[in-house]
């Protein structure tokens, strides 16, 4: 795994890729050769137990209890009335409670961080290693994906770029969103490491969560990043992911609705 500065050749596809409900955000398209993008989501990767100075993870933040609790209950809206035909079971599966079970997750969305950019959707995340295989999409910021449908059901743009690309492409405002598989039939992603988003007095941000994963982190001998918090602490930035999701998941039920018609 190495760890290197972002490099700055990247353009982000003005193209005719269609804006649906489920993506708006166009994707990150680099200059990149396939085989560079390969290797580089491959190698790019820092490993965790040797945490250094410059580091690069994908990383899927967990849900703060608020945002848990507003996916859970509007899940079950959903199966018990307007029942989303495509959604997978596996999507209300709580890593919170057992980070294990992550590769049976079907779509699962993450970010690529670094010094210059560690924002996360969430406070405290699971360090992954994904094949390049798994990857879904790689897009500039959240992309809305709808995480409850089964990965055949999402939108694929691929390994459109390389991590470098994809940092050098990220703003200093928001978090970007890597889509993935948890498993193919060929390969699954692996949790290698615990993150948490600690403040300026190196406190958890969810002391809540970070208690509850430190237990997990110790009970499977996994590493313990810790991030320090660079993200604008506002009501819209805090919620905007839940805002996110809750559009995400009735725009899904109203397109599954009218295809009954």
């Amino acid at each position: 795994m190495n760890e290197k500065s972002p490099k700055k050749d990247v353009r982000i596809e003005e193209g005719s890729l269609e804006q649906t409900s489920e993506s708006w955000v166009k994707p990150v398209e680099g200059l990149s050769t396939s085989d560079e993008r390969i290797l580089s989501w491959t190698n790019d990767f820092t490993n965790p137990n040797d945490h250094p100075f410059w580091y690069t993870y994908q990383v899927h933040a967990l849900a703060s209890r608020v945002s848990r609790s507003i996916q859970q209950h509007v899940m079950l809206d959903l199966r018990e009335g307007a029942g989303l035909e495509a959604a997978s079971l596996s999507s209300i599966i709580d890593l919170l409670e057992d980070p294990t079970r992550i590769a049976e997750k079907s779509v699962i969305s993450t970010s690529v961080i670094n010094p210059e950019h560690s924002h996360l959707w969430g406070d405290v995340g699971l360090i992954i290693s994904c094949p390049p295989q798994n990857v879904l999409g790689i897009y500039p910021e959240d992309a809305g994906t709808p995480w409850f449908k089964l990965a055949k059901d999402v939108r694929r743009d691929g390994l459109s770029c390389t991590v470098d690309e994809l940092l050098a492409a990220t703003t200093n405002t928001f978090h970007n969103e890597v889509v993935i598989e948890g498993t193919t039939a060929g390969s699954s992603i692996e949790l290698i490491g615990i993150l948490i988003v600690v403040g300026k007095d190196g406190k958890p941000m969810d002391e809540y969560s970070s208690e509850i994963m430190v237990r997990h982190a110790n009970r499977l001998k996994l590493p313990i990043v810790k991030v320090l918090d660079r993200s604008p602490r506002t009501v819209d930035t805090t919620y905007r992911g839940i805002l996110i999701d809750i559009k995400t998941i009735f725009q899904g039920a109203d397109r599954d609705r009218s295809n009954k018609v």
